[in-house]
């Protein structure tokens, strides 16, 4: 960008390389949903706002495809919010396609239908948020109603099937995979318990999975347990 030169100068000369016209009014109308002062220079502009330069430029155009590396680092949430809002509104209207690089994965996980887990310069993984959770271990915690029924249930709990056991007084923690869920459960129905939680990892837990990558196994693509179709 040219940093002397206002932001809507900035805008207006980057646009002009597309060969369809873009109305004005639409990078008003975007300015001020961003609150960004359009004439003030883009030397005096904070980071984020200068992020808000390049998100106009994105969303101003109507396109087929939209590439995005890291749109919203430096906005604020209620900005991320309403970027995301006209992103969605923008692909429901025209069926771009958008592909969205970023590393806030709680982020990811609210907007993407698809997710590719790339490590070491390769994709390790393409699937669905759903696939991807269904794919990677629960995890399931557990509070009895003495230490002696945790001690029960502990005895019962098959090793080779659960990861990551946690006992503390009379709660327990574990992580099962999909399809040895029910084992789990048939051993509950026998306990005496006061609250049982079972969850599905988020994204970022999924992601670090791929690179809980031992010394043996360095450079090579780590595969979490595929649940049964």
């Amino acid at each position: 960008m040219f940093q002397e030169k206002t932001a809507r100068r900035n805008i207006n000369y980057l646009l002009e390389l597309y060969q369809n016209h873009i109305p004005t009014r639409r990078v008003e109308e975007l300015a001020e949903i961003f609150g960004l002062e359009l004439d003030r220079k883009v030397k005096e502009l904070s980071k984020g706002n200068k992020q808000k330069i390049g998100i106009i430029l994105a969303l101003a155009p109507e396109v087929d495809l939209l590439i995005l590396d890291e749109p919203t680092s430096g906005l604020d949430p209620l900005i991320t919010a309403e970027f995301y809002n006209i992103l969605h509104k923008q692909q429901e209207e025209t069926g771009s396609t958008v592909l969205l690089s970023s590393h806030l994965l709680g982020e990811v996980e609210k907007v993407a239908q698809r997710v590719g887990i790339i490590r070491g310069g390769t994709i390790v993984e393409l699937a669905s948020i759903q696939q991807l959770k269904h794919m990677a271990m629960k995890e399931i915690k557990i509070e009895f109603i003495s230490a002696k029924g945790l001690q029960e249930f502990s005895n019962k709990l098959p090793g080779e099937i659960v990861e990551k056991v946690i006992l503390d007084d009379t709660h327990t923690s574990f992580l099962v995979s999909r399809e040895d869920l029910s084992k789990i459960l048939n051993l509950l129905s026998e306990a005496e318990i006061i609250d049982t939680d079972i969850t599905s990892p988020a994204l970022e837990d999924i992601f670090l999975k791929y690179y809980q990558v031992s010394s043996s196994q360095e450079n090579k693509p780590i595969k979490i347990k595929e649940a049964k179709s």
